[in-house]
Formats: C-alpha cells, sequence, structure tokens
C-alpha cells in the first residue's frame, strides 16, 4: 500500500502514523520527546519535508505541548484520528487496484506454502464453513 500511497502523493500519512504508533510505544519520557520532536519536524511543521494534512486547531495544540515538554502518550491522538480518515480513503482506493489484487494472490501463496490453515481460511481459499 506504500507504493500505492506514494503514487497518490500521501505515503506520508502511514509514515507519520508509524510514527505515531512508536511514539505511544515509547516506554519512557526521553524516547517519547525525540520521537516527538522527530515528527513534528518530518511531518507537522507548515514547512516540513513530508508534511500531513492535519486541522490548524490539533497542529497548534501539539505546538504547545511540545514546547511545554508535556509528551504525554495521547499528545498525538486527534492528529492520529484525522490522519486514520485519510489512510481509510486511501485504502479505499487501493482495494480497488490490480496492485491490491496481486498482493491478495502472493499472500494466498504464501499462506500455502507455509501450510498457514488459519489464513487460507480467511482468504477463502479453504472454505470456513465444513458442514
Amino acid at each position: 500500500m506504500v507504493t500505492f500511497a506514494r503514487k497518490e502523493y500521501s505515503a506520508e500519512n502511514i509514515f507519520v502514523w508509524d510514527n505515531i504508533q512508536r511514539y505511544k510505544r515509547a516506554d519512557d519520557y526521553l524516547k517519547r520527546k525525540n520521537i516527538a520532536l522527530f515528527i513534528r519536524d518530518k511531518f507537522l511543521n507548515l514547512d516540513a519535508d513530508m508534511e500531513v494534512n492535519i486541522t490548524e486547531s490539533s497542529r497548534l495544540r501539539i505546538a504547545i505541548q511540545i514546547e511545554n515538554e508535556a509528551f504525554e502518550p495521547e499528545l498525538f491522538r486527534e492528529a492520529e484520528a484525522e490522519v486514520e480518515e485519510c489512510l481509510a480513503d486511501v485504502y479505499c482506493r487501493f482495494i480497488e487496484t490490480q496492485e491490491y489484487n496481486q498482493y491478495i494472490l502472493r499472500e494466498k501463496r504464501k499462506s500455502v506454502q507455509q501450510g498457514d490453515l488459519h489464513a487460507m481460511i480467511l482468504t477463502g481459499m479453504l472454505p470456513s464453513d465444513c458442514t
């Protein structure tokens, strides 16, 4: 999906979402601070290399909390929700593409090669109801 998102000029949403997850998993203040500053500089500043499209109110709230060094786990909650909406739109377009169909076929083949019965049922290669 990253390749597709790049074609649509929206890969930054995937990357910022991934970094927000890293931030939320960070287990201490210094790690959260470093990741937060990276997210701000790379994705949230108006002149950022990979600026994401979030509301000005979310951007301002995050900037104030970073300035006050309030690196709480929920710092990016609003921005994360806004980015997830963008990702949902990209995903809806992605599942209509040939790239998606090829991805599904590759995953089905992997499941067969690995003997993953659960994945084979989920992807429709084996019936889920054998009655």
